[in-house]
């Protein structure tokens, strides 16, 4: 009977949920709470067939499944850090469509670092669409990805390393780590792709 379970909850994962979750990064911050609840209904049922009689949270909790409003956020917020801001790839272009970034010489100050401007908007629907709603809510400072880095960094050579061949080895895949994903800081208003 585990295994029916792990096996429903595996096609739940991979073909059902898919499909209510597809190209959210675009519809996702203009869900009205209504249109949520729908969307999350149909995961109820679902969680409500697999595991009859247990309540929805628990459910969740035993399938290892989050709700759908918090993934989509989620996939909306490393849509954002990962595609359209940061992106070194040529064919995603997004960037050019960021509002000009703030003078780095005031946010260096700030306790709370905001790279962009936010946006200003006349119409809810502008308001409430993916770039506009990704700069107020998931904009950070590159300071702040740098501190997460050396604080993981230390974790891992505190914790796993055993002698200086394993420090070594972590810090060339800590230091390619860092190239790789250093942004390219959006500095143009035009696309990089033709």
């Amino acid at each position: 009977m585990r295994q029916l379970k792990r096996d429903l909850v595996c096609f739940y994962c991979t073909v059902i949920r898919p499909i209510l979750e597809y190209a959210n990064p675009v519809w996702h911050s203009s869900l009205t709470v209504s249109q949520s609840d729908v969307l999350e209904s149909l995961q109820k049922r679902a969680m409500n067939v697999i595991y009859a009689g247990i309540e929805y949270r628990a459910a969740l909790t035993i399938a290892g499944v989050d709700t759908l409003r918090s993934r989509r956020e989620e996939l909306t917020r490393r849509f954002f850090l990962n595609d359209t801001c940061w992106t070194r790839h040529p064919v995603l272009c997004l960037h050019y469509l960021l509002p000009p970034k703030r003078d780095e010489n005031i946010t260096a100050r700030l306790r709370k670092t905001r790279i962009f401007e936010n946006s200003k908007a006349k119409t809810n629907r502008f308001y409430n669409s993916f770039i506009p709603y990704s700069v107020r809510n998931f904009q950070y400072s590159s300071s702040v990805h740098i501190i997460v880095f050396y604080i993981s960094f230390y974790f891992i050579i505190f914790h796993y390393c055993i002698d200086y061949r394993h420090f070594y080895i972590i810090f060339v895949f800590f230091l390619n780590y860092c190239i790789l994903i250093q942004p390219i800081g959006c500095k143009t208003n035009k696309p990089v792709c033709v």
